[in-house]
């Protein structure tokens, strides 16, 4: 799944960053951060999308399934966009 490519008001790109879109082909990458991390849980056999609070707001037993619903959510237009 390809995240939404969102512009700010001075055209800066803002977007969960994925290698299956060549943000250098849009131009200088800076300013990058993290927005989630993907963890397993070895007690409940999971792996859990968690906010860098350590809230957790996605558990999968897929990881690959766990990556998209990342996207989903942290993406602009997602719940969790900018936290």
């Amino acid at each position: 799944m390809i995240p939404n490519l969102e512009l700010d008001e001075q055209n800066n790109v803002q977007t969960l960053y994925t290698d299956e879109v060549d943000l250098y082909e849009l131009g200088l990458v800076e300013d990058v951060k993290r927005a989630s991390n993907i963890l397993f849980d070895q007690e409940g056999q999971v792996w859990e999308v968690k906010l860098l609070d350590g809230t957790v707001i996605h558990r999968n037993k897929n990881r690959e399934a766990a990556i998209e619903r990342e996207i989903e959510l942290m993406s602009p237009g997602g719940e969790y966009y900018g936290r």
